[in-house]
């Protein structure tokens, strides 16, 4: 058995004029979305082995404060694959992965994130900033992840946000 953690990235500012849109940093309420769910994850025991990211920026920050916040030391390795990505991106990264990382978090952007999450359930699923969803899959290794891998929904996880 393993285990998926797909991860919306955090609320990010607007481009700033003359950046590209893989340099927007997060805004304060996506730190503070990424701090809670650091927190989120570390009390639900479900710190990842290993974290994918896509190479924006905001996507990097997002993982970054997450696992400093849940005081887990996963390796983290970004992919620029992860920014502009289809579901079947994502699911060609996941087998590509070698080793014994049991539990994957992959944090990445919309629309991808929420059709590959809704490939995994059979249904349609809205992720917005900060979201996450959390499967249990019945695979062996993640080399024989696919297209009808059995996945069963364990939690979706959304930080609270104060209102101001």
């Amino acid at each position: 058995m393993k285990e998926l953690l797909l991860y919306r990235h955090a609320k990010a500012e607007k481009s700033l004029p003359g950046e590209g849109d893989r340099a927007r940093h997060l805004a304060p309420t996506g730190e503070f979305q990424a701090r809670a769910m650091g927190k989120m994850l570390r009390e639900a025991s479900a710190l990842p082995d290993l974290v994918l990211s896509s190479d924006a920026l905001r996507a990097v920050e997002t993982a970054t404060i997450t696992l400093r916040e849940s005081g887990c030391g996963a390796p983290m390795q970004s992919s620029s694959t992860l920014y502009d990505a289809e579901p079947d991106d994502y699911e060609a990264e996941l087998r590509s992965i070698e080793g014994g990382a049991d539990r994957i978090m992959l944090v990445g952007h919309n629309p991808a994130m929420e059709e590959f999450a809704g490939r995994l359930l059979k249904r349609r699923v809205e992720m917005k900033t900060a979201n996450l969803v959390r499967f249990s899959l019945d695979i062996a290794g993640w080399n024989s992840f696919g297209p009808d891998t059995d996945a069963k929904l364990i939690a979706m996880m959304v930080p609270e946000i104060p209102e101001s």
